[in-house]
């Protein structure tokens, strides 16, 4: 029998007349729908995604950049102002080591030292408009010359060999413009107005007009060379420590000149004043006249800087130690250490500093920072990271007005008061949907080593938390008071001479309060926590570990590459309660033989099922740690366990599992599938098609098959009939969440955008068979058309008609929707 159909019965004499009425009342309503403005929309809400692809899936460029480019030669242009991508392209080129774009945004030019191969494409279609080799040797350098149609090739000779050529290219015509040889070039640097280029060779340096390469200056060999500010005079401290001024193009030296040697030079931001390092002591002059305006005893320093407003010098020593005086009076107002500091921004006001180091050095970017007060020291907002893709998609940054201060990840933007670091808001991004409250009111997400916190019907964001490695689980306590988190990196590397040490903090669970975003609790474990979990009370949580490598690394001597030379395997596959309040461990069960990946408590709490890695599910009685029973599955590398859950009378236990098919003669797809199991004595029953389970499995979810997923399947999970194909918003769907009362469902797209919808099969009151929010006359005729065969619903729409239910739309169906409609018994 189908899922439904018209009853034949024998029809009375009357019943002919029937047609005739309903053929009449469409007639009178006028259309079959309302407008669609009258219609509830299904989706709720949903963020903004992170289309930023290539070497680091899923992280935006930095602000203001316009494109990014793989290892592939695929190409994403982006709106320098939103971020937003526009398009995407792939260039006929390999392993691109330099990438540029013009001045005016129309071109990119990418170049590949392996190949030694440039192609220059347009940026608005991808169309290339030149590809050619300019040399025999290797390039070391390229980029556009502002206000031309040019670009610097700086060449290398050999792979491995200092760069010993500047050559100038037009790229639309492939044609060498000039080249200056220059044994043992250092990056080269273009002077104010682009007219001319400054290059620096063991020899010697030299200022080349763009226009035909001739020499417009030769100098000795040079320790820095600085332009000031309005690009009038270049500052060039040479080799033996003698300060020279030119103005710049005349290129005539001015005098007169402080007497040295100084070993550094600095113009300040506004260019009234020039300091130069002498010993330990660094020496403010007037840039008019050269006048000693004050000393500074700075200590054994290897360079400074000026602040961006000039009111401080902020001086380096070589073992990552920075000193800040102020320069008005030459007052020292802060000393600080940090181990592998690679960047230091100040407020507005210069009262506070951002700092941002790597303590192990083992990357080139930053994974830790700091927001601190310049006064005493004193640090308003910390956060370190083991995550191998960095700290954040950018550093913590200041409010124009000095108050607060922002910090971005993968996730989202929280805001914090500069004064304590107090959370003050944020803007959620997207991330993975990992728990819901208890109430369904609000949604946690995670992502790396981030979790976030929203209201689940209006999409705003009221959390975000950090946490020092990867983020593998989340969970909120019913009331909705507590967010967990678990954490660790399922490997630690280390460096070459510190054996089996990994930098950072140690895997653990993190107990956030909601309503603060202060950390409550910190839960140690000897391995990454995969999965935690509330009790419906909410008066316990359960964590569970899994295991990590601990390794002894090195590298090779004569490349960056680094290697395993010895490692240890860490296993903590263990599942520990823990009172909510004091954080106490109440009981931790006997060690499970592999990994737990999902946990989930009955109805009643008194009993825990675990998934695991493999697919294999565990029921454990909470009370005493004694296992009931055990679903063993072989382990499959293809396959993907979901969520576990149990229903809502606790006597069924149901798991979810996703895995990959590869076919050589039809597009590759997922399939997805739930199976369920007696809790009494862990019989099996009949599995489903499908990805989630709603709660009160009412309703399975899953994506469309194939690899890019833009539509849900909605199915009656007492049928596996197929109800509705969900569309809104879902670009490539990855992940899937019922609310607790199934009536949204919240989902992840490939790009990081969140998602929450209404559960088109449960959100709407049965009788609503127009879906516009209210039973009325309209679904009465709707129906009674659909019984005498005068119009078609859609399997939802038969589904909303369905009152009695009994998978056939008959004359009571119509009666009953009548009855709702006009408000009788």
């Amino acid at each position: 029998m189908p899922a439904f159909s018209v009853t034949k019965k024998a029809r009375p004499r009357w019943a002919g007349i029937i047609p005739g009425i309903a053929a009449a009342l469409l007639s009178l309503c006028g259309t079959l729908a309302p407008p669609a403005s009258a219609q509830l929309p299904d989706l709720l809400w949903k963020t903004g995604s992170f289309k930023g692809e290539g070497p680091w899936p899923n992280i935006p460029p930095p602000p203001g950049q316009s494109f990014r480019v793989d290892y592939n030669g695929k190409v994403w242009i982006y709106d320098p102002q939103t971020g937003e991508l526009l398009r995407t392209f792939q260039l006929p080129i390999d392993m691109p080591s330099l990438s540029a774009m013009s001045p005016d945004g129309a071109h990119l030019l990418v170049y590949s030292r392996i190949y030694n191969h440039f192609v220059v494409a347009r940026t608005r279609d991808g169309q290339v408009v030149q590809g050619f080799q300019p040399a025999s040797t290797r390039g070391y350098g390229a980029q556009f010359i502002p206000d031309t149609s040019l670009f610097l090739l700086t060449d290398a000779g050999y792979t491995g060999e200092p760069p010993v050529a500047l050559k100038v290219w037009d790229p639309y015509e492939a044609r060498l413009v000039w080249q200056k040889e220059l044994p043992g070039l250092r990056p080269v640097q273009l002077t104010p107005g682009n007219r001319a280029v400054l290059v620096s060779g063991r020899d010697g340096a030299e200022v080349l007009s763009l226009r035909d390469g001739t020499t417009l200056l030769s100098l000795p060999p040079q320790r820095r060379t600085v332009f000031s500010p309005d690009g009038g005079v270049m500052a060039a401290l040479s080799a033996d420590g003698t300060l020279a001024f030119y103005r710049t193009g005349t290129w005539q030296p001015l005098t007169p000149a402080p007497a040295g040697p100084f070993s550094f030079f600095e113009f300040s931001p506004d260019g009234e004043t020039f300091a130069a390092l002498t010993g330990q002591v660094v020496k403010v002059y007037r840039a008019g006249d050269g006048t000693l305006l004050r000393e500074i005893a700075v200590g054994e320093v290897g360079q400074f800087n000026y602040s961006p407003s000039g009111r401080h010098l902020v001086a380096r020593k070589d073992d990552d130690t920075i000193r800040i005086f102020r320069v008005a009076d030459g007052a020292h107002r802060l000393d600080l250490h940090r181990k592998g500091l690679q960047q230091i921004r100040f407020s507005p006001d210069e009262e506070h500093l951002m700092i941002a180091y790597n303590p192990s050095h083992a990357h080139n970017f930053p994974v830790a920072a700091e927001v601190l007060r310049i006064a005493d020291g004193f640090v308003v907002w910390k956060h370190a990271t083991e995550n191998a893709y960095g700290l954040f998609a950018s550093l913590p940054v200041f409010s124009p007005d000095g108050t607060s201060f922002s910090v971005t990840s993968q996730i989202g933007t929280s805001t914090h008061r500069l004064s304590d670091g107090r959370f003050l808001g944020f803007t959620g991004h997207g991330g993975t949907p990992a728990a819901f409250s208890a109430d369904s009111r609000f949604l946690a997400t995670r992502w790396r080593n981030s979790a976030a916190l929203f209201d689940a019907a209006s999409g705003k964001g009221l959390g975000h938390f950090l946490a020092p490695a990867t983020v593998h689980d989340a969970a909120l306590s019913p009331d909705g008071s507590l967010l967990a988190a678990g954490a660790g990196e399922p490997r630690y590397y280390s460096l070459w001479d510190m054996p089996f040490e990994h930098y950072g903090a140690d895997p653990k669970a993190m107990i956030w309060s909601t309503a603060t975003g202060k950390l409550v609790a910190e839960l140690d474990h000897a391995a990454p926590v995969t999965a935690v979990a509330f009790s419906p009370d909410g008066a316990t949580l359960a964590t569970a570990a899994g295991k990590m490598s601990v390794g002894h690394e090195d590298s090779h001597p004569h490349t960056a590459n680094r290697f395993w030379v010895s490692h240890r395997t860490v296993t903590d596959n263990r599942i520990r309660l823990w009172r909510a309040g004091d954080w106490t461990l109440i009981r931790a069960f006997e060690p499970d033989s592999e990994e737990v990946l999902r946990l989930a408590f009955s109805p009643d709490g008194a009993t825990i099922a675990a998934l695991m890695r493999s697919g294999s599910v565990r029921l454990t009685r909470v009370s005493d740690g004694k296992r009931l029973w055990t679903f063993t599955r072989d382990y499959d590398e293809r396959l993907t366990p979901g969520q576990i859950q149990f229903s809502p009378d606790g006597a069924v236990v149901s798991a979810s599992y996703s895995w990959f098919e590869v076919y050589p003669s039809m597009p590759s797809r997922w399939f997805h599938q739930i199976r369920r199991w007696r809790v009494a004595d862990g019989e099996e029953l009949p599995s489903l098609e499908g990805a989630r389970l709603s709660p009160d499995e009412s309703t399975i979810a899953m994506p469309e098959g194939f690899l890019e997923s833009h539509s849900l399947i909605l199915k009656d999970a007492a049928t596996g009939q197929e109800v509705r194909t969900y569309t809104q918003g879902t670009e490539g769907v990855e992940a899937l969440l019922f609310s607790p009362n199934g009536h949204l469902l919240a989902y992840r797209e490939k790009h990081l955008a969140l998602a929450v919808a209404r559960n088109p099969i449960m959100s709407l009151e049965p009788g609503d068979v127009n879906r516009d929010g209210a039973v009325d006359v309209r679904d009465v005729v709707l129906t009674l058309a659909f019984v005498v065969k005068l119009e078609v619903l859609s399997a939802e729409q038969r589904h909303l008609a369905d009152l009695l239910p009994d998978r056939e739309i008959t004359i009571q169906d119509v009666i009953l929707i009548l009855k709702k409609a006009v408000g009788a018994p």
